[in-house]
């Protein structure tokens, strides 16, 4: 691993090595790019002999697949790469993983419910073609341009046996290791993965010979499908068809409280005459107090807090919005929509919203703060962006970047270089930006 490391920088076949992303038990994953830019990942795996073209014949099958949650394959090979033989597969870039997130935080139940919904498509999609994932785990489960996706490179046909030699986690089912391949394992996996991304722990199964121990507190009708997930017997599990049932159920409506019981009258009073004429007069006036009293009940019942709302993404021709190049100090520039951002600077001649996807700002918990340096040039045109804090997400952090490139200032009077930091603040309502000149 430490001798692959050391060969970013070189060119594989038509590949460059742009940049070492990590490894894991046994490959090395580099940032590459084609047809004139789109970015790719580059996986190497040792290539000796019969395993090697084991290992390509496995990623040619693959490629065969196509799903819009699926990572797309693009190429495989062989090269000699640090002083060893290794085969390599090109892959979708992701801009990041469910792994990344977790340490900061866990998933809402919207967000436990938006991720299954397309991953059960997926492994619905595989199951129903004769394959399985076989590494189904939060690093495995992938976001490209906000559209959630599953890494491709491990998938392999039900009923082989696993490969020899393979170490175990802690995502794996049970019978793994002793038994071929199959759907129900991964259905495990997917278990152990939803539970973990609402509670930011994997549940402890290993040290005991029981079921594994679902936490009550998470929602339904999350707990009822890991409970079914979690079975020791893959034959008892849910199967991926039965847990999409179970997800598309209606959700839950609160019990109708029971009606208080009518209060027994103290005494009877004998119906006299004009006690039966005022009767109606009565029954009426009780049945508008009714109407009343359910009205406001259900008004104060149905009227939650209002939802955050998130602005849909500008228009191109909205974005490059053109500023006064001298506003007076006193007024701002601001803009109302929620996904343009606002700077208080009179030096600032366009300003350019990140432009995110509605469903990627509703994810936003709090505030996220990143910082950009950007160089201009004597005309005002961004020459150069370094990111100085990145925030949690890969995703915001580089449509901020690209954003903030296209960014514009007053030309100055002279001839050199002049460096602004641009502070973005991203909320669930919006997002705001400020401009301040820095050495």
């Amino acid at each position: 691993m430490e001798a692959t490391k050391q060969c970013a920088g070189q060119v594989v076949d038509k590949f460059p090595l742009r940049q070492y992303l990590g490894e894991s038990e046994n490959s090395s994953v580099f940032l590459s790019d084609q047809n004139g830019g789109q970015k790719v990942a580059l996986k190497f795996v040792p290539g000796e002999g019969y395993e090697g073209t084991k290992q390509l014949s496995f990623w040619k099958r693959a490629a065969q697949l196509s799903h819009p949650n699926l990572l797309k394959i693009f190429e495989t090979g062989r090269c000699q790469l640090g002083g060893r033989n290794q085969v390599y597969v090109v892959e979708e870039y992701a801009d990041e993983n469910l792994s990344e997130i977790l340490p900061h935080r866990s998933l809402t139940a919207e967000e436990a419910r938006e991720m299954l919904e397309p991953l059960l498509n997926c492994l619905g999609y595989l199951h129903g073609s004769g394959f399985v994932h076989g590494h189904l785990r939060p690093g495995n489960i992938m976001a490209v341009d906000n559209q959630l996706k599953l890494s491709s490179d491990g998938i392999r046909q039900a009923g082989e046996a696993y490969p020899a030699g393979k170490k175990t986690s802690r995502y794996d089912a049970p019978e793994v290791g002793t038994a071929t391949l199959s759907a129900s394992a991964d259905v495990w996996s997917l278990g152990i993965a939803l539970v973990e991304v609402l509670t930011q722990r994997v549940p402890d199964w290993e040290t005991s010979a029981g079921e594994p121990v679902v936490p009550a507190s998470l929602p339904e009708p999350f707990r009822e499908i890991a409970r079914n997930c979690l079975k020791r017997d893959p034959n008892a599990r849910w199967t991926v068809p039965q847990i999409k049932a179970r997800l598309s159920q209606p959700r839950a409506m609160a019990p109708t409280p029971a009606p208080a019981p009518a209060q027994a009258a103290e005494r009877v009073v004998p119906k006299s005459a004009s006690t039966r004429s005022l009767m109606p007069m009565a029954v009426a006036v009780l049945i508008v107090l009714a109407i009343m009293g359910a009205s406001l009940l259900f008004r104060h019942r149905s009227s939650p807090a209002a939802p955050a709302t998130s602005q849909p993404a500008p228009r191109a021709a909205e974005q490059m919005r053109e500023v006064p190049a001298k506003p007076h100090p006193a007024q701002p520039i601001t803009s109302s929509p929620a996904q343009q951002p606002r700077t208080s600077q009179a030096d600032v001649v366009r300003q350019v919203p990140p432009k995110f996807a509605p469903s990627a700002q509703r994810t936003i918990r709090g505030k996220i703060k990143l910082r950009v340096r950007v160089h201009v040039d004597p005309t005002g045109n961004v020459t150069r962006a370094d990111l100085v804090s990145a925030g949690p997400s890969k995703y915001f952090a580089r449509l901020v970047m690209d954003a903030a490139r296209q960014w514009k200032f007053v030309p100055a009077s002279g001839s050199g270089e002049r460096r602004w930091m641009l502070h973005f603040e991203l909320t669930r309502k919006g997002n705001t930006a400020q401009a301040q000149p820095t050495k």
